[in-house]
């Protein structure tokens, strides 16, 4: 099964990427098209057309956002697909988180969705969610990227100002470590690069989206990370992502694991005093009651922040 999860910033376009890619699929009929086309004309939001075909709720529509995650299946070509649309606002970060978490991390692969719109890539980039989501999806396990420069029809495909993004973008994503990651110049709403390479640039010679998504899968390791712990204080190797302060004994933060968000606190480090960011530590993690855990991997998040992801021992 290729399976495959949209993340970004809100507004960078992945319900109308996964909207239209649907519809090139033959997800629906050219008379359901019609209908949503036909409706977001009266309602005045034509350019949501595609993004439509997720929207299932109705608050959804009229606000043009995506609140809650969304999961579909489909068949292209004799391959079965699984389309995981996440919300790109902070308001809904639980839905993304459930979304990401909604299909084993190591057949899945994270999608990213920027915009070329003028200051969109800025808005996401540096106060938004586009460094939230890659460390979510990295601390839950994902180790295939796959970046799509979204809106490249709005500065007509220029290669320098898509190269001169990618180098801001990835200065950023090499220090998460992904294993696999590739970089593919589309337009949603056009639809171009989504099913083929008809009408992509002459100097962008990689895949096109769903062609990379069957290299990707080919080459995932399915690998099973099941186990069933209860306990109270449980040791753990943690790598810390980005922190604003160093982390010692008695640091508390909220543990999210599966689909549980449990508080906890450091309770002692092995040969170390703190750990800062970048660093790896063994350490043990106490909750305040037992819990039964059936995943090993673990988020670790203090407020709005992702700052890091361990696996339990």
């Amino acid at each position: 099964m290729n399976q495959f999860v949209m993340i970004g910033h809100v507004d960078s376009g992945k319900s109308t990427i996964s909207g239209h890619l649907l519809y090139q699929c033959q997800y629906l009929s050219e008379h359901e098209m019609e209908m949503l086309t036909k409706q977001a004309k009266e309602d005045k939001m034509e350019t949501w057309k595609y993004a439509r075909i997720l929207d299932e709720y109705e608050e959804e529509r009229l606000r043009g956002k995506t609140m809650d995650y969304n999961k579909i299946q489909f068949t292209y070509n004799n391959h079965d697909f699984v389309l995981i649309d996440t919300p790109g606002h902070k308001q809904f970060i639980r839905a993304m988180l459930q979304g990401v978490s909604s299909e084993p991390s190591s057949s899945l692969i994270a999608c990213l969705v920027i915009s070329m719109a003028k200051g969109e890539f800025e808005s996401g980039f540096e106060k938004g969610q586009t460094k939230e989501h890659l460390k979510l999806v990295r601390a839950i396990g994902i180790t295939n990227l796959i970046i799509l420069i979204n809106k490249m029809d709005l500065i007509n495909w220029d290669q320098n100002i898509f190269n001169e993004y990618v180098t801001i973008l990835m200065s950023f994503v090499r220090k998460l470590r992904f294993k696999n990651i590739k970089i593919i110049p589309v337009s949603g709403y056009q639809g171009i690069g989504l099913i083929s390479k008809d009408n992509m640039p002459n100097w962008y010679n990689g895949n096109c989206l769903i062609d990379e998504i069957l290299t990707m899968t080919k080459s995932l390791t399915i690998a099973n990370e099941s186990i069933n712990l209860k306990c109270c204080q449980f040791p753990a190797n943690i790598q810390i992502l980005y922190c604003p302060t160093i982390i010692s004994r008695g640091y508390s933060f909220v543990l999210h694991i599966g689909s549980k968000e449990l508080n906890a606190t450091i309770e002692s480090m092995k040969d170390k005093i703190f750990i800062k960011e970048g660093e790896m530590a063994v350490c043990n993690i106490l909750l305040p009651y037992e819990s039964e855990l059936t995943t090993k991997r673990f988020i670790m998040r203090n407020g709005d922040e992702t700052i890091g992801y361990g696996i339990i021992n």
